[in-house]
């Protein structure tokens, strides 16, 4: 069944891998009106633009994280589909990964409604806890030096990042808490039956939230606020694509079972 499981992972990274470039340029796609009075639709990036992102070391990154939680949400289901016992140290594996996912779309979730309403104002909300972080560096000391000397004294637009980890970070926190309650008292397929629920439901309301907000951001033709509603919207399909990977290997495993003939029923003894 690992041969299974491989080949699921490889076509859910195949798959990301090929709606990479056609998100791209739908997601900075608007609607533009001429001086004449007519609608037309403006591409913001076209599909070399959207080639030339795929070659920078984040989106690599990005793609690893996503590949390996899929394949780390199929650790459990391999086992039930070998039959083999799922100890309860197994089922932190869905739990873990599980509100990784949960947490890193409420994130996005929050800052794509977020950018909706702020717009281009967005920096000054993020300018105080980044002021904030600058001063903890200051004051902590040797910090300021050592990063300095190693070459990586964060500026502005690290720090947002980096802040955006640790508020992922605190959310995975929750719900992984939470998942653990219920992970207590579930049996391995239905914890597996679960995660996967609650990811679709979750990546369904991701979207419902980051599209019309990526929507209203595009038409106002912001700086900076789409690229926040745009992560909530690839966070959202990945996390969708991602929730169908246990099913897909348990419909594998169902057709292999189907295939496999059935050991011939012993004849009856016959009688003295």
């Amino acid at each position: 069944m690992k041969r299974w499981a491989i080949i699921t992972v490889t076509l859910y990274a195949l798959l990301l891998l090929l709606i990479t470039a056609p998100a791209m340029v739908l997601g900075w796609m608007r609607w533009a009106t001429t001086p004449d009075g007519k609608g037309s639709l403006v591409f913001g990036a076209d599909f070399r633009q959207a080639l030339d992102m795929m070659q920078h070391w984040g989106y690599w990154l990005w793609l690893a994280v996503f590949v390996s939680a899929q394949a780390l949400l199929l650790v459990v289901p391999v086992q039930i589909a070998e039959r083999r016992p799922v100890g309860r140290r197994h089922l932190l594996i869905p739990v873990i990964t599980g509100s990784f996912l949960l947490g890193t779309m409420f994130v996005s979730g929050v800052f794509a409604i977020v950018a909706a309403f702020f717009g281009e104002h967005l920096d000054q909300l993020l300018e105080p806890p980044v002021r904030a972080t600058q001063e903890i560096i200051q004051l902590i000391p040797g910090l300021a030096s050592t990063l300095a000397r190693w070459g990586v004294m964060p500026d502005e637009p690290q720090l947002i990042i980096l802040q955006l980890l640790g508020l992922v970070a605190l959310f995975w926190l929750v719900w992984g808490l939470i998942f653990h309650h219920f992970a207590k008292a579930d049996e391995p397929e239905t914890l597996v039956q679960r995660t996967t629920r609650w990811l679709i439901r979750g990546s369904i309301l991701e979207l419902l939230v980051a599209v019309p907000s990526h929507v209203v951001i595009r038409q106002r033709e912001d700086c900076c606020a789409p690229m926040f509603s745009f992560w909530g919207i690839v966070t959202g399909i990945s996390v969708m694509l991602m929730s169908f990977g246990p099913g897909v290997l348990f419909l594998f495993v169902k057709r292999i079972r189907q295939k496999r003939p059935r050991d011939p029923v012993p004849p009856a003894p016959a009688g003295r």
